[in-house]
């Protein structure tokens, strides 16, 4: 969700790309949004990333199909259902949270823990967080 157009926000505050975006739709809020995996790349790895995977319903986005003002590694999106995801070339780690959200839309009403990919010493695992 995002707060109305006009709301104050302290654009010192936010890194430079979010000025337009706050310009355009208002600040971003985070109600709404639900963690649904986290994950560390392993250490050795020349990139680590400490990820959190969120879903949010499109419908709360001020203008879901436009993707005009991405730019950098989001300049080349779009919209995919999963069975086309899965067709996609993807990380192992995308496979898991592509598989997570399959598992949590079959059954929405059914209470999930928050996965988590973890790595402890030599050896990879899947925990609750």
């Amino acid at each position: 969700g995002v707060a109305p157009i006009g709301t104050p926000v302290d654009q010192t505050a936010l890194p430079a790309p979010w000025h337009r975006y706050c310009s355009r739709h208002g600040t971003p809020v985070a109600t709404g949004l639900s963690m649904i995996f986290r994950a560390i790349t392993p250490p050795g790895r020349p990139r680590r990333f400490d990820a959190r995977f969120v879903t949010l319903d499109a419908t709360a986005l001020p203008d879901p199909d436009d993707f005009t003002a991405a730019d950098g590694e989001l300049s080349d999106l779009s919209w995919l259902t999963l069975a086309e995801a899965e067709e996609q070339d993807l990380p192992f780690v995308t496979r898991l949270v592509l598989a997570e959200i399959a598992a949590r839309l079959d059954t929405p009403e059914r209470p999930r823990a928050v996965p988590f990919l973890a790595h402890d010493g030599s050896e990879t695992r899947l925990v609750a967080l």
